[in-house]
């Protein structure tokens, strides 16, 4: 990075105030899923985990492996990135020079004398563990990777005594893709439902493993499990648990999830949504995180899940870097499972933070962090945020607390790390913009040589009392292992003031890998809202890592409260007469919080609506204790959806649960189909498909088949509204049918079926035509009329079993590391003006030099197509007729290529890809097309295969040119 140093003087914050203006119709919005998962089926398992094989212990002989890292793009362009436009003042940070002022930490009582510090899961054979965890229901759990998939650990919280394990997460269930774990495990406590959630991906296929446990004792309990498809390779899934969805966010495009945590809840079967989040293009790595709930006070209502991440605009942007400042980006997730076109992803809106640098020098692979007594590097993972992001509601305001590493300015030994830890607050609700309301660089002076910290795990309690663990080393002298520090609510911003306290000493190197950690984690215990639950990994003697786990908690935190949680909260009725039907029962659980001991008065607020009634089993209630809500509906109530708020009130605490109620009084009546009309035709793939609203219908059931019996259904939708559009193209060029069925709680009553047929696809014929090839070659009978040669450089194209589309051969040029413009050159085609729907069609596979990742991709070489009409000059085809498959970048200039500034296809595809052009402008001319392959004199790649050449169009069926030669005759 270019700089300019100077001295900093130390004395200022910029860690308050800073905001970002509210969600505004500025803020990008991309609406509807771009993918939805077929139904994932639960599967209940009961499991006392104390009865389960223990895992054997690794041994010296057993196999290692190393898991690797999914990364896009070319390697190269990440790890040495352009100098940036506006070069940063470097210094001291002004958040580092702080910590400093503030000194050696002095505060912290009890904090600094862990609870619990001992030794976890010794090594597994696998780099890195991937260690994380969480507490509730009196237990920790400890993850980590097995050479089988994720192994988990159960510990007793009140003393850390070991109560089950290690077993296997995939023991959790029997059969079926998740019966093969593959690791990247992660725990989760869900203090909103007081159960837990442990996940890992599959072995098999691209699959989510998800195991849901029916209490909050995961001894003993019964775990219902999904297994979520993806469209790709789920890499890095890192979970958070919210109100409506537990919402997940995967190094797979990037991409972030949603999955039905209220069907899951009741042992439904549950969908996954996917949206695409646009990466960053200085990152070939990237997972936006997902915020988790903490505490037993949920989001405020309606509020959307969030994701955050961390944008070093200097290697991300730097052609119009910000040298004062980089900026955390929001996300939210707005999901409509019912209906998933009114999903919205919105953002990403930027909250200004404190300069921070994420250019650590990285050899080769992913090491940067020293050592001492060898080269092998450590992974500081400088791409990513550090999970988990804590989420707290505390009433007056809302906070997220979270941190990612930064390389220190005053790096003069290179690659010191030190944890840029921050905390956002927002006031009033998801109208209001989240702020940052502090942040820190926790760096302290270190006498013998800066220590670098890095791979933290951050969390608050409930008195907004903050804990971080960490991992440290320094060459010389200090070998991998682990600290942790805090600083309570009061504290002055941007310091941590509690001593630094050492878990555990590192005691050797590691060697043979430079992956480290992947995530530590740092969970709450809810029983007390107060102990911290820390999982990190160290290097003990011997040269094989370890994981520690501890627990430890300020003397400040906990005032007295209670909490209250309920079941049942969403519910349906049918009452068609003056007879009272009962609900299922709402059973209220409320626990006492800090030495709470008054009496908690129970009521419904403002009042049970008409048609209801209702009562409490216990009024008052003491905590820890429970109450049960009876309630009973008849004909008189408000068909719809009803909302009742049950209250527990002491001491000026109110504690509110929503209860839905979706009432009916009649059987629903029919729906009338509207939209697209009975036999109509050219309908788009994705049409808005409407209706007329049927009497308390509370959804509809969308039916799309391509038979009348409905015997083959290729989409089932329910939704709320009167209206439907598919997030998926239908079939094209097909005939299908649809049906509505309007259901409420009282019955289903079915529409008519009506029937359309979807417009031709690029390349297709519509019905009343067929299709004429005009030219096909397979690349199976030798050149065929094909011609090539070298502009520049050498003619390399050749016929190649390598790469076929179909079936042995392909059409190949290899990319050089030497300026070259290679030619291949098709035989005269003539291009009749009787055939309409005229086109090119063809499949190719580059493995060309450029990255197509993030925005404005640049090829250093590059392939494009040309044409010739009736023998005149050669000309690029531009991407404008190109139907499928367009150019994805262009070329740089200034390094020699021919072609420097055209529109081209270049990267290392994964497969063979169609591409479709528009030949219309041809009609009555011979045309013949060239491919084209330019190189400059840098890096070579393996090339481009073409296969698959067709030119055709559609003829009407009454006019069809094969009948021309007379041999049929008209009946």
């Amino acid at each position: 990075m270019q700089t300019v140093r100077k001295l900093v003087v130390p004395g200022f914050l910029v860690a308050c105030g800073v905001a970002f203006a509210a969600p505004s119709a500025d803020v990008p919005l991309s609406r509807g899923a771009d993918y939805v998962s077929p139904p994932a089926v639960p599967d209940a398992f009961f499991l006392d985990a104390r009865t389960r094989p223990v895992v054997p212990t690794w041994r010296p002989g057993d196999p290692v492996r190393e898991i690797p890292r999914q990364f896009h793009g070319e390697e190269e362009l990440q790890r040495n990135r352009p100098e940036p436009a506006n070069p940063v003042v470097e210094g001291m940070d002004v958040l580092v020079q702080l910590q400093r002022a503030h000194g050696p930490g002095d505060r912290g009582g009890g904090f600094t004398t862990p609870l619990v510090n001992q030794d976890g899961a010794s090594f597994s054979g696998v780099f890195p563990p991937d260690i994380s965890g969480d507490a509730g229901g009196g237990f920790f759990v400890e993850v980590y990777n097995g050479s089988g998939g994720a192994l988990l650990r159960i510990y007793d919280s009140t003393d850390g005594t070991l109560v089950a394990g290690p077993f296997s997460m995939d023991g959790l269930g029997s059969g079926g893709a998740c019966a093969s774990g593959l690791g990247d495990g992660v725990v989760l406590f869900d203090p909103l439902a007081q159960r837990w959630l442990f996940t890992e991906f599959s072995g098999a296929s691209n699959t989510l493993c998800t195991y849901l446990s029916s209490g909050d004792d995961p001894v003993a309990t019964t775990w219902t499990r999904y297994a979520f498809n993806t469209p790709g390779f789920p890499d890095y899934p890192k979970y958070g648990v919210w109100s409506d969805a537990y919402y997940i966010g995967a190094n797979e495009g990037p991409a972030v999830y949603a999955i039905d945590r209220t069907r899951m809840l009741a042992g439904q079967s549950a969908t996954l949504q996917r949206k695409a989040v646009p990466g960053l293009p200085g990152l070939g790595f990237e997972m936006t995180p997902p915020v988790s709930v903490f505490g037993a006070t949920p989001p405020p209502a309606g509020a959307p899940g969030i994701f955050i991440r961390s944008n070093d605009d200097e290697r991300n942007y730097p052609a119009s870097n910000d040298p004062s400042q980089d900026f955390l980006q929001l996300f939210t997730l707005t999901v409509d499972f019912t209906t998933p076109a009114n999903t919205v992803l919105a953002g990403p809106v930027s909250v200004a933070e404190a300069e921070w640098n994420s250019l650590f020098s990285v050899p080769g692979g992913f090491g940067a962090i020293h050592q001492p007594g060898t080269s092998q590097l450590l992974d500081p993972l400088f791409e990513v945020p550090m999970v988990p992001v804590h989420y707290r509601n505390l009433g007056d305001y809302e906070v997220l607390v979270g941190n990612h590493v930064t390389r220190l300015p005053d790096d003069t030994t290179n690659n010191i790390a030190g944890v840029r830890w921050f905390e956002l607050r927002r006031t009033g609700g998801p109208a209001n913009p989240w702020v940052m309301h502090q942040q820190g660089t926790y760096a302290p002076a270190d006498a013998g040589g800066q220590i670098s910290r890095w791979m933290a795990a951050i969390g608050m309690d409930e008195s907004g009392n903050i804990a971080m663990g960490y991992s440290v080393a320094r060459d010389p002298g200090v070998f991998a292992g682990l600290r942790y520090v805090g600083r309570e609510a009061t504290d002055p911003a941007g310091v941590m003031s509690t001593a630094e306290t050492t878990l555990v000493n590192g005691g050797s190197a590691q060697t043979g890998a430079d992956r480290w950690g992947d995530y530590f984690g740092m969970g709450v215990d809810p029983v007390d809202g107060c102990t911290f639950w820390f999982a990190g990994m160290y290097m003990p003697p011997g040269g094989s890592w370890r994981n520690r786990v501890a627990a430890f908690r300020f003397d400040s935190c906990g005032t007295p409260t209670f909490t209250m949680v309920g079941d049942n909260l969403s519910q349906g009725v049918c009452a068609m007469t003056p007879s009272p039907v009962a609900l299922a029962p709402v059973t209220l659980q409320l626990e006492a919080r800090n030495g709470f001991t008054d009496p908690v008065d129970m009521s419904f607020v403002p009042g049970l609506p008409a048609g209801f009634s209702g009562s409490y089993s216990v009024d008052p209630v003491s905590p820890p204790g429970s109450t049960v809500a009876s309630l009973f509906v008849d004909n008189t109530a408000m068909p719809g959806t009803n909302a009742l708020i049950l209250r527990g009130s002491a001491a000026g605490i109110d504690r509110d649960v929503e209860l839905q109620v979706a009432v009916a009084t009649a059987v629903t009546g029919a729906a009338t189909l509207l939209a697209p009309p009975d036999g109509a035709h050219s309908v788009p793939a994705q049409p808005m498909f409407s209706w007329t609203a049927a009497t308390q219908a509370t959804d509809y059931l969308i039916e799309i088949a391509t038979d009348a019996a409905f015997s083959n259904v290729i989409l089932s939708q329910v939704v709320t509204t009167t209206d439907f559009q598919p997030t998926a193209a239908l079939p094209l060029n097909t005939e299908l049918w649809w049906r509505v069925t309007a259901s409420n709680e009282c019955g289903d009553t079915q529409s008519t079926v009506a029937s359309f047929i979807t417009q031709a696809g690029p390349g297709q014929c519509s019905v009343g035509t067929t299709t004429q090839a005009l030219f096909e070659d397979d690349v199976e009978s030798g050149a065929n009329g094909w011609t090539h040669e070298a502009a520049v450089g050498t003619d390399s194209w050749t016929i190649s079993t390598a790469r076929p589309n179909s079936p042995v051969s392909s059409w190949k040029a290899s990319d050089p590391s030497s300026v070259s413009d290679q030619r291949l050159v098709s035989p005269i085609i003539a291009i009749p003006d009787t055939l309409s729907g005229l086109n090119l069609q063809f499949s190719h596979w580059p493995l060309i030099e450029g990255s197509t990742s993030g925005s404005g991709a640049t090829c250093q070489d590059g392939g494009i197509l040309e044409v010739s009409v009736d023998g005149g000059v050669w000309n690029q085809v531009p991407a404008a007729q190109m139907l499928v498959g367009a150019y994805n970048g262009t070329i740089a200039g200034g390094s020699g290529n021919p072609l420097a500034g055209n529109p081209a296809w270049c990267g290392l595809a994964s497969a063979h890809a169609p591409v479709i052009v528009d030949l219309s402008g041809y009609a009555g001319h011979d045309a013949q097309f060239r491919f084209r392959l330019a190189s400059n004199s840098t890096n070579p790649r393996e090339g481009w295969y073409i296969d698959d050449i067709r030119v055709a169009g559609c003829a009407d069926l009454a006019d069809d040119t094969i009948f021309a030669d007379g041999f049929e005759a008209a009946p």
